[in-house]
C-alpha cells in the first residue's frame, strides 16, 4: 500500500499501516502513560510529606484543567474555522 494517505496533512503523523505497527503505537501509548502514571504517584508521597492530602488533590486537579486548558489551544489538523480568529 502507499505509505501517505492524501486526505492526511503531512505535518500530522502518519497512521500505522499494519496490525504489527498498530501494536507496536499501541504499547508504546500504554508504556509512556504507566511512565506518567508512576510519576503522578511518586509526586504524590513526596507531596503528602509536606502538605495535606487534601491540597495534593487539589494540585493535581488544577494540574488536570491546565492540561485541558493547554489542548483546547492546541490546533486541530485543518479545523481552522473552530474559533473565531482575532483581527488586530
Amino acid at each position: 500500500g502507499q505509505d501517505l494517505d492524501p486526505q492526511v496533512p503531512p505535518h500530522l503523523p502518519r497512521q500505522p499501516q499494519t496490525d504489527e505497527e498498530a501494536k507496536a503505537k499501541l504499547q508504546q501509548s500504554f508504556e509512556v502513560g504507566q511512565k506518567l502514571l508512576d510519576n503522578r504517584k511518586k509526586y504524590a508521597e513526596k507531596m503528602q510529606q509536606v502538605i495535606p492530602c487534601q491540597k495534593v488533590l487539589k494540585l493535581f486537579q488544577s494540574e488536570g484543567m491546565m492540561r485541558d486548558k493547554m489542548n483546547e489551544r492546541k490546533p486541530h489538523g485543518n479545523d481552522n474555522n473552530s474559533r473565531p480568529k482575532q483581527t488586530p
